[in-house]
């Protein structure tokens, strides 16, 4: 059964494949870091929305051993993101740069043409699910234990559409997915409880009534 991450972020990546012919298939670096930008986003919003029914999501992400033992780890993945980039405005650059940094590129001290080309890097798809899925789930723990961030973070560039941060990502080659027109709050929420309504009725219709979401899906 997949998870509630994967349900929404396997098919971004299987749309983002550079060579679907490879053993294993491939996909850029680039694309898959924007694909789990998303997906930090997305969990953070969720995190933020249902942060009272925490332990009812978090059967949706994986099966734990002890309750409540995957909601905790995320959350302090998530503070230990926040303790290293506390000025950071947006999700995609607190992903982007955190992301960077596991291999050796930090912003703004390695050289862009680095950068650029360790973006342009074609990796195991498979892998990069992995990551996505991790990052989904530290969005998550974000949402919940950081709500008025999530909330500032998600609308300095979706509602506020900031361009510094725009011009600062393009010149590293970071394509960053800013909507064409303000893309309120409300309604990005809405649309990502969305997904978990769907994904609750496609794969735990049994949760259904304890989520209480069914009424998107009308």
């Amino acid at each position: 059964m997949p998870t509630l991450i994967s349900s929404f972020s396997v098919p971004l990546v299987v749309q983002s494949l550079v060579d679907r012919d490879a053993n294993p298939p491939k996909i850029q670096w680039l694309n898959a870091l924007q694909i789990g930008a998303f997906a930090y986003e997305t969990g953070a919003l969720i995190g933020r929305a249902l942060v009272d029914k925490a332990l009812l999501l978090e059967k949706l992400l994986a099966e734990v051993e002890r309750e409540g033992w995957l909601i905790e780890v995320a959350a302090q993945e998530a503070a230990k993101r926040k303790e290293a980039y506390p000025a950071e405005l947006c999700f995609w650059t607190i992903v982007m740069k955190g992301e960077l940094a596991k291999v050796g590129l930090t912003l703004p001290d390695t050289g862009k043409a680095d950068v650029r080309q360790a973006l342009q890097t074609p990796i195991a798809a498979e892998k990069m699910l992995e990551s996505i899925e991790a990052l989904g789930l530290e969005g998550i723990g974000f949402g919940m234990q950081f709500p008025e961030d999530t909330a500032t973070m998600y609308r300095s560039v979706n509602e506020h559409l900031n361009h510094d941060i725009i011009v600062e990502s393009t010149s590293y080659g970071l394509v960053m997915p800013i909507p064409p027109e303000p893309y309120a709050l409300e309604k990005r929420v809405a649309d990502s409880l969305k997904i978990v309504a769907q994904y609750v009725r496609q794969n735990r219709a049994k949760l259904e009534d304890e989520f209480g979401l069914a009424h998107l899906l009308v």
